[in-house]
């Protein structure tokens, strides 16, 4: 199955896999496709990081428009950006949205993820069905998967289970 992959920077991903950033903040809304979906949040590779890694599973369930700085430091607990941060931080003459991670599910074990291509920002991850399952705990991701979650695993077809892209 393939399915979408944000990059997020250290300390924020790790953040998001321990539960404590409930938020991830950017200057734009996220893109439609992915709200109401299970993205994967991957840690780039740094100095203390030779390899991009599949660090979590975040569930986005929407966003909303930060309406001035004030909005911006109440929610600090929950998206752990400091304003002065001089990359991800507040600033005047940009829009900045909180992405809501309403669940978030740490991956174990990274072997079974596959980082298969992408940009700066967004990526794509391969993973087979019934690790995807194992790690969310069922939930499903696109339409496809979730209608047939419903029916007995045995209906769902190996072609949909393995290659099921967003």
């Amino acid at each position: 199955m393939i399915m979408p992959a944000l990059y997020v920077r250290s300390p924020w991903a790790n953040l998001i896999a321990s539960g404590t950033k409930a938020i991830e903040t950017r200057h734009y809304k996220p893109p439609d496709h992915v709200i109401g979906e299970w993205v994967a949040i991957v840690q780039p590779r740094c100095r203390g990081n030779p390899k991009s890694r599949v660090r979590c599973l975040a569930y986005i369930s929407g966003f909303d428009k930060y309406k001035d700085k004030q909005h911006w430091a109440d929610e600090l607990t929950s998206h752990r950006v400091n304003s002065c941060d001089p990359d991800f931080g507040w600033k005047e003459d940009k829009p900045k949205y909180a992405w809501k991670l309403q669940m978030v599910a740490d991956i174990n074990d990274t072997w079974y993820w596959k980082i298969i291509s992408g940009g700066r920002v967004w990526t794509t991850v391969q993973v087979g069905f019934r690790h995807f399952l194992e790690t969310t705990g069922g939930y499903g991701t696109c339409s496809e998967l979730q209608s047939s979650q419903k029916t007995m695993r045995s209906l769902i077809p190996t072609s949909l289970q393995e290659s099921c892209e967003v």
